[in-house]
């Protein structure tokens, strides 16, 4: 609700809105509550955190953001009603007799399968709740959650904040921000306190990175293991336990490492090799000296 804002029913008495529209600009939302108009008349909305439209345009987002086709507003709207939902997220984890029954069962069916191929995608907690397009995370906001493994991590790893207001000192530590932002923030964490929890139910959640190192790489990967570049990230992930991923870059002069198997022609290499020269060593690697980086680096951190 703006500052600038008022009742519906208090606007009609005072003139803001004209009585030819009295019938159409209606007092009360679909969910009962109180609808609220600006002064300036632009802009007019719910309050209601879970009220029903909210909650099936984020389950629209939310499917989207998955890759589900299929099921836009109007399921979604029919999902919500059917059931009586105020949480979004229960869509994931839905059986078939929770699906619209306006619809056919062969639709049924198919949408509950591919939301459930969907969630056996590795996903880190903080990608998950980026998926459930949650008022007021934006990038920023969603460094919270940072190396957060699952909700009962985030919870222990508050708790272990002192002081009067672990949550907003939380927040500040991981995001940078402070004053009003992390206020806000805080709020929507616990207005969504529940949807964040039932993320653990339904997505297959793996370990997100605490640290990111930018490199490039030339050639294929063949001292450490066979893996192509594209491969490569996925194998240092799992090596270091979550804690380290890479970041594949072309920019040669601020990368962190420069990795070539075998000596070429390439600018990477070229580049890389200058580099290690001037700082006499420790920037040209090959996959094997990497990964041995990789796992002290995790091992320090144990």
């Amino acid at each position: 609700m703006g500052v600038n804002s008022i009742l519906v029913s208090d606007a009609k008495k005072i003139g803001v809105i004209p009585e030819d529209w009295h019938d159409i600009v209606k007092d009360l939302c679909i969910c009962k509550q109180p609808l609220h108009i600006s002064e300036n008349r632009k802009k007019l909305w719910c309050p209601n955190i879970r009220c029903q439209i909210k909650v099936a345009k984020r389950m629209e987002s939310m499917l989207r953001g998955l890759g589900v086709k299929g099921m836009g507003y109007a399921y979604c709207m029919a999902f919500v009603r059917q059931n009586n939902l105020i949480y979004h997220i229960a869509i994931l984890g839905a059986g078939l007799e929770k699906h619209p029954k306006s619809v056919s069962e062969d639709i049924r069916l198919r949408n509950m399968y591919v939301i459930r191929e969907e969630l056996k995608k590795p996903r880190t907690y903080k990608e998950a709740v980026q998926l459930l397009d949650l008022p007021g995370l934006d990038a920023t906001a969603l460094k919270v959650f940072r190396g957060i493994k699952n909700y009962s991590d985030f919870i222990s790893k508050v708790k272990m904040i002192e002081g009067k207001f672990p949550l907003i000192s939380f927040i500040a530590k991981q995001t940078g921000i402070y004053g009003k932002s992390t206020l806000s923030i805080a709020k929507t964490l616990k207005d969504f306190e529940k949807d964040l929890y039932f993320i653990d139910k339904v997505f297959n959640l793996e370990n997100d990175s605490t640290y990111t190192w930018n490199v490039a790489i030339t050639g294929n990967i063949v001292d450490e293991c066979k893996l192509s570049r594209n491969e490569f990230p996925a194998y240092v992930k799992n090596i270091s336990n979550g804690l380290i991923s890479i970041r594949i870059s072309k920019a040669y002069q601020s990368v962190k490492y420069i990795i070539a198997d075998y000596p070429s022609n390439s600018e990477t290499y070229r580049v890389g090799y200058e580099r290690n020269k001037r700082a006499g060593g420790g920037i040209l690697l090959n996959s094997k000296e990497f990964c041995d980086k990789v796992r002290e680096a995790t091992s320090n951190n144990e």
